[in-house]
């Protein structure tokens, strides 16, 4: 913008503007709460029984949709919650993903590949403290499916890590184990476990939920 024959950098303005207090600071680096919700309520993947929302089409017979509405979902027996690992729409057709033929359904191109989430964590790493990428990462878990968790996690293992590495004195092994507890919190607060994800063997994982008790039993 220039006014007066005088530029003006808004953004510089912006930036030079900002400034964090030393209290504000201190707050943040022990990651306290910086704000709070009361009454302190957490949104369930639930709702009543046939108060499900229904799409169709405009021409669609809606006698032939509520007769065969969730005769699919009944048979293969799956949540709300499941649909999105399961289903996948190419046109006007659908299609039903199973662990079995998911790599084939990739090559066909009904699926999409995991570049999306991979763009989003290597700009969030640039700028985001190790917590919040492990709460990102929980998150494209849940609401983008993507097609190989594990591959994701190795990708920015490093990054998702590296606090714990630099202030817990401990090997790389426990370090894991107290990473994947922290991203197991954060996805059972949207209604799902890390093991459903196949983010690490399902022994690995039983192994690490018994070290847990252990430590809660001591």
């Amino acid at each position: 913008m220039v006014t007066n024959s005088v530029l003006i950098n808004e953004i510089n303005e912006y930036q030079s503007g900002r400034w964090v207090s030393p209290p504000e600071g201190a707050w943040r680096i022990f990651k306290f709460p910086l704000g709070e919700m009361k009454p302190a309520l957490i949104h369930l993947p639930l709702h009543l029984e046939n108060y499900q929302p229904l799409t169709f089409k405009l021409k669609s017979n809606l006698v032939n949709i509520l007769s065969n509405y969730g005769v699919l979902a009944k048979k293969i027996k799956l949540t709300y919650n499941q649909f999105p690992d399961h289903f996948v729409s190419k046109g006007d057709k659908k299609y039903v993903v199973t662990p079995a033929n998911r790599e084939s359904v990739l090559l066909r191109g009904y699926l999409l590949d995991d570049a999306t989430q991979q763009v989003c964590m290597q700009e969030a790493s640039t700028f985001h403290m190790p917590y919040e990428l492990r709460r990102l990462f929980a998150s494209l878990l849940v609401f983008t499916c993507p097609n190989s968790p594990r591959k994701l996690w190795l990708l920015f293992e490093d990054a998702m890590m590296e606090d714990i590495l630099r202030h817990h004195k401990e090997t790389r092994k426990e370090s894991n184990a107290r990473a994947f507890k922290e991203i197991d919190c954060f996805l059972q607060s949207m209604g799902r476990r890390l093991h459903q994800f196949h983010v690490l063997p399902q022994n690995s994982f039983d192994r690490l939920m018994e070290d847990d008790t252990r430590e809660i039993k001591t």
